[in-house]
């Protein structure tokens, strides 16, 4: 424990430009750590300080201001970064900047310290040195993709910053990432085991596959928001190469498999199951849950204070876009539980649930029943803008501890709201299934082999369809089809049998085909296996929205596809200002301005264009 402090607290005294105070700045780590007990503790400190990403004014930027979530308040902190109206001296992007340069911080502590702990072996410390390695990779690659040139620290910071400090460009910070995760890959340096918490061999792997990715798909979007880009002494074609290798092998160790149900990756029981890869780590005991999950959670009606104590009840800070609603197929068992389109009715004087009340029974303006699922061009643009299509929110995490969810509603909390045990999902299987499958697209031309189309057909989707009790077995695309489309078969049938009994009739007649082209339409939002000609790029990066929804991935996601711009130009939410994004400036946010003002030479820490 006292390491753990150390670390935070060194760390936590070292941003804003790292050090401010000379004092700190020769305070000295390397005669802290006398064991490899104590140093083992100094790297948990790391991964305890990383959860504060996740927390504050941080928590917005990245998660808001896409196609996926808006924010409800659109006039605070969370809805000027939503809306792209952030100065440079905003508190969300400062606090952002800030607290990846707190991990860096303490990352670089303990690679630089732990070499010279007394009687650490070769393997505690290569070990140890790659975990933090990984933090710090894992935080300069979220840096390089949100402000582009970035101060490059790759020791701890020993003095006072000011008359040297400089952006190092994209591509010495994009290789000084994947050397960090280079080393942490190689042979024996970490355990291929699964230890909980803890990053291994093919987190390692993983992670530098999304970096490759990420680098060569940034580099090949059209058009380019970030000319730099164009100059990288990269290989695209060798990056998405090198992607689908590490993902290959990743599936190849057996070590992961998809979690039987989707559910089970976001309940507080099931945390860390057999598709988690990394999750930074939280539990209810006192102090040591976060707030960041309650910023979702479905809407109430007659208990303001129900995000307090119910267990599906959050704040609804962040809501999932109408329009979101619909990249879902019919069919997929995601949206049911990522996407809640109905709320919690409380009696106003026994404050207890008492319903669910679904949009669905509401009416829009127009006097029309409020339906996210029609058919109906007309009335889908109508309902998508309508008050009660705003009341969606998100339902993918929960907070009872029950074996059965859907009763979650009804349950109350077991733990302070501020202090919820839900993990942050860093890096799971099905992500490392997605970029396997993306990178051969790239590769081939945007058309998807033979594995990578089993992998999405005959793993994701039919996991997706969800579990059949009945059958012991996952929904078959036949089944699916059968339940979505009952309805509409039996109208078909009806509207046959008449047809056959007066073929002449031609009022008969129509009536057959509008009949069929409902069914036709309506079969075709269902999720159905893919091809090789239906499993476009387009369509792989909304399954991608799909499976990896509210995960602090969309951002990150639209950018490095050069769509973001696009992307937001298309939101329409009632009573919400449209997105103010300027292309290609909002590409990156603002350097802090405290950070500007800190810096001795402005020609070398500067700006970002448009700020």
């Amino acid at each position: 424990m006292r390491a753990i402090l150390a670390v935070m607290a060194f760390s936590l005294s070292s941003c804003a430009g790292f050090l401010d105070e000379e004092m700190e700045s020769q305070y000295d780590m390397k005669d802290f750590y006398k064991d490899t007990e104590e140093m083992e503790s100094g790297l948990l400190g790391v991964y305890s300080q990383a959860k504060k990403l996740y927390q504050g004014n941080s928590l917005p930027i990245t998660i808001l201001g896409t196609d996926e979530l808006y924010a409800t308040n659109t006039t605070g902190n969370f809805g000027i970064a939503d809306l792209y109206l952030y100065p440079a001296s905003n508190p969300s992007t400062t606090n952002w900047y800030q607290s990846h340069y707190q991990v860096i911080q303490s990352a670089n502590i303990v690679i630089e310290v732990a070499p010279g702990v007394p009687g650490i072996t070769p393997e505690d410390r290569d070990r140890i040195v790659a975990e933090a390695r990984v933090i710090r990779a894992w935080c300069y690659f979220r840096l390089v993709q949100t402000f582009g040139r970035v101060p490059l620290m790759l020791t701890q910071t020993q003095s006072n910053f000011n008359s040297r400090i400089r952006r190092h460009p994209i591509a010495e910070v994009y290789q000084a990432v994947i050397d960090d995760l280079k080393f942490a890959c190689a042979d024996g340096v970490l355990t291929e085991d699964i230890n909980l918490g803890h990053i291994n061999h093919w987190v390692a792997k993983g992670m530098l596959a999304k970096v490759y990715l990420t680098l060569g798909t940034s580099m090949t979007r059209r058009p380019q928001p970030i000319d730099e880009y164009r100059e990288l002494p990269f290989d695209s074609e060798v990056l998405f190469k090198d992607c689908r290798d590490l993902c290959d092998e990743v599936i190849a160790s057996g070590k992961y498999t998809l979690a039987k149900n989707y559910s089970d990756n976001f309940t507080i029981g099931q945390k860390n199951g057999s598709e988690s890869m990394w999750e930074l780590q939280y539990s209810s005991s006192p102090k040591m849950g976060a707030a960041w999950s309650k910023n979702f959670g479905v809407s109430q009606m007659g208990y303001p204070n129900a995000y307090t104590q119910n267990c599906l009840v959050g704040n609804g800070y962040f809501s999932p876009l109408p329009s979101f609603y619909r990249v879902f197929k019919l069919g997929d068992t995601r949206r049911t539980w990522s996407i809640a389109d109905y709320r919690v009715q409380f009696d106003a004087v026994t404050q207890k649930p008492v319903s669910l009340s679904y949009i669905s029974a509401e009416k829009i303006s127009t006097g029309e029943f409020c339906d996210l699922d029609t058919d109906d061009p007309d009335l889908l643009e109508r309902t998508l803008v309508s008050t009660p299509a705003k009341r969606i929110r998100v339902s993918k995490y929960r907070w009872g501890l029950g074996g059965d969810p859907s009763v979650y509603w009804q349950e109350s909390l077991s733990f302070e709201s501020g202090n919820a045990p839900n993990n942050v999902v860093v890096l799971r299987y099905a992500d490392v299934l997605l970029m396997r499958i993306e990178a051969d697209m790239l590769m081939n031309r945007g058309v998807a082999g033979t594995e990578s189309l089993d992998i999405m057909n005959d793993q994701l989707l039919a996991r997706a369809r969800g579990w059949n009790g009945s059958t012991g077995a996952y929904t078959t695309e036949a089944e699916m089809l059968g339940s979505v489309l009952a309805t509409y078969a039996a109208d078909v049938a009806a509207a046959q049998e008449l047809y056959d009994a007066d073929p002449s009739n031609p009022t008969l007649a129509e009536n057959l085909r509008v009949a069929r082209e409902k069914y036709e339409t309506r079969k075709g939002r269902c999720l159905v296996n893919y091809t090789s000609q239906t499993l476009t790029y387009e369509e792989l990066l909304k399954q991608r929205a799909c499976e990896l929804c509210f995960e602090f991935h969309r951002w990150f996601d639209l950018s490095r596809t050069g769509t973001l711009h696009t992307a937001v130009a298309q939101r329409k939410v009632y009573d919400v200002p449209a997105v103010e994004f300027s292309y290609p400036t909002n590409y990156l946010l603002p350097i802090p301005t405290y950070e500007l003002d800190l810096a001795g030479d402005k020609t070398l820490f500067y700006q970002n264009p448009g700020y």
